[in-house]
C-alpha cells in the first residue's frame, strides 16, 4: 500500500490517525506496506505513537518542517527496510538502541538536518544496511571501527559534519562500496593505504579536512 498525498500546512499531531488505520488494515493481510509522506508541509514533533503500523517496509518524511528529535519507538516496527527522515529540522542525539530491533534496514537516511552527538554504534548492527546518508548534520567524533560490519553497504556520505581523527582502515573492508562522500569535516591522516582498494566515487575534496596521501 503506498500512501503519497499532499498535506500542505498540517501538523503531524493529526498523521498517527492514519497510521491506525493503516495498520488496521495491513496487520490481517499480511501485505507489505510504503508510508511515503515525503515533500509535503508536515509541521511538528514526530510523535511516539507515530511508528505503531507493524507491516511497514519504507516510512519517508522526506522535505518537510519536521523537528525535535527522533522517538525510540521507531524500533517498534522491526519491518522497516528504509527510513527516510532527511531534509527537515530534526535535531539531538540519534537514540543509541533502536537500531538493534531493525535487523532488515537497508537504507536509513538522516540527511539536512540538526542533528548532533557521535553516530551511534548501533547503527553498525544492521548488516542489511546498504545506503547510508548522514550528510550535513552536526554529527561528531571519530568514523566508527564498527562499520567494518556494513559488508554489503554500497553508498555511505558523511560529509559536511563534525566528524574528526583518521578514516579507519576497516573502510578498506567494504568491498561493496561504490561511493563514499566526506568531504568538509576534520578529518585527517593517509588516505592512500586503502584508496586502491576502490573504483568508487571517493569525495574528500574540501579544505576542511587535513587528509595527505595520494588517490592513485
Amino acid at each position: 500500500m503506498i500512501m503519497n498525498s499532499k498535506l500542505n500546512g498540517v501538523h503531524f499531531l493529526f498523521v498517527p490517525a492514519l497510521l491506525v488505520l493503516l495498520s488496521c488494515f495491513l496487520a490481517p493481510t499480511g501485505i507489505a506496506g510504503v508510508l511515503h509522506l515525503g515533500t509535503n508541509k508536515l509541521w511538528g514533533l514526530l510523535p511516539s505513537n507515530f511508528f505503531q503500523a507493524p507491516a511497514l517496509q519504507f516510512i519517508s518524511v522526506h522535505g518537510n518542517q519536521i523537528s525535535g528529535s527522533i522517538p525510540s519507538t521507531i524500533s517498534n516496527i522491526s519491518s522497516l527496510q528504509t527510513i527516510d527522515l532527511g531534509n527537515n529540522s530534526l535535531s539531538g542525539d540519534v537514540p543509541k538502541n533502536i537500531f538493534y530491533y531493525l535487523p532488515k534496514l537497508q537504507g536509513f537516511s538522516l540527511l539536512k538536518n540538526h542533528f548532533s552527538g557521535e553516530i551511534p554504534l548501533g547503527l553498525f548492527s544492521c548488516k542489511q544496511l546498504q545506503v547510508l546518508f548522514l550528510q550535513d548534520n552536526n554529527f561528531k567524533g571519530n568514523i566508527p571501527r564498527e562499520i567494518r560490519n556494513l559488508t554489503i553497504l554500497w553508498k555511505l556520505d558523511l560529509s559536511r559534519n563534525k566528524l574528526q581523527g583518521t578514516i579507519p582502515n576497516e573502510v578498506g573492508n567494504l568491498t561493496m562500496l561504490e561511493e563514499l562522500w566526506l568531504s568538509e569535516n576534520k578529518l585527517q591522516g593517509m588516505i592512500h593505504r586503502f584508496y586502491s582498494l576502490y573504483k568508487y566515487h571517493f569525495v574528500l575534496n574540501k579544505p576542511d579536512n587535513y587528509l595527505s596521501g595520494t588517490c592513485q
